[in-house]
């Protein structure tokens, strides 16, 4: 019991540190792959919501409870707070708006609402919704 635990734990440990080191390596190098304005912000968005699909389909193989459709709908409801969150960051800090920013200021709040979903998932016995 305490090994798949201990396994569950490591699979939203590589998650976190994947999408870290994405936010890293991406904020600071975003423009010599973008070449339009916006790329960089969209870049950031479909990478955290494919790689959630990934994850949370992960979990679900990890015994953790997760109903077939918020496999589905989760990672975008992800986005949608973590957008939502971003904006209210930007005006809060005053933040300028720069590409970096909005990518790191987007993806910390995604990380965190990632992790916190799967964690509630874990602690209940039978599945979510």
């Amino acid at each position: 019991m305490m090994f798949k635990q201990k396994r569950k734990l490591l699979v939203i440990a590589v998650y976190v540190l994947i999408m870290i080191g994405f936010a890293l390596y991406w904020g600071n190098n975003f423009s010599k792959f973008v070449h339009y304005k916006g790329g960089a912000e969209e870049a950031a968005v479909k990478f955290s919501v494919l790689l959630s699909y990934l994850f949370f389909t992960v979990l679900v193989f990890n015994d953790v409870k997760f109903k077939g459709w918020l496999i589905l709908l989760l990672p975008l409801a992800l986005m949608l707070l973590s957008f939502f969150s971003a904006i209210a960051l930007l005006f809060i800090l005053g933040l300028g708006g720069t590409p970096r920013q909005l990518i790191w200021i987007y993806l910390v709040p995604y990380i965190i609402f990632a992790v916190l979903a799967t964690l509630m998932a874990m602690k209940n016995k039978k599945a979510i919704a």
